[in-house]
């Protein structure tokens, strides 16, 4: 959270031993306010032992595993394709919005073939846990830049 706080504070003349301290100060600064919140409210935290918890996909055969791994790969490599080809430097509103649109659309195929490989949510693997991590910045990176226009 420090880290990618906007804060302007160094500029361009950023020093390492600086944007360290920086990253620190903000980075506290930006916990606390949800640290008073968690305090203050009403959050049952005994409700959160219900959830499963996170278990590698044992039940899955090698071969089944193997091919998701296969399918997340080539959804990696398609959502890089999108990003590069609609995303890039030079960004309009047209590019964005089919990336937008192609960004849902591949997310869905790809859950889809997870779960007919009999995939559940409380799964980890490496691989999907970063597909998953990097659809989320995708999806980020476009809505941002739709958002904020002075940049196209």
């Amino acid at each position: 959270a420090g880290e990618v706080a906007c804060t302007g504070l160094h500029g361009a003349n950023r020093l390492a031993s600086n944007s360290l301290l920086e990253a620190l100060v903000f980075a506290q600064r930006a916990v606390e306010p949800s640290l008073d919140y968690m305090i203050r409210s009403n959050i049952d935290f005994d409700e959160s032992v219900k959830w499963p918890f996170p278990v590698v996909p044992t039940v899955l055969g090698v071969s089944q595993l193997n091919e998701v791994k296969h399918i997340t790969a080539l959804t990696r490599m398609k959502l890089q394709k999108i990003m590069w080809d609609y995303v890039g430097i030079v960004r309009s509103i047209d590019c964005l919005k089919i990336a937008e649109k192609s960004l849902a659309d591949l997310e869905l195929v790809w859950e889809d073939h997870l779960f007919r490989f009999r995939w559940r949510p409380y799964m980890v693997n490496l691989e999907v846990c970063e597909l998953r991590n990097l659809f989320s910045c995708a999806n980020l990176v476009v809505s941002s830049a739709l958002a904020r226009q002075e940049s196209r």
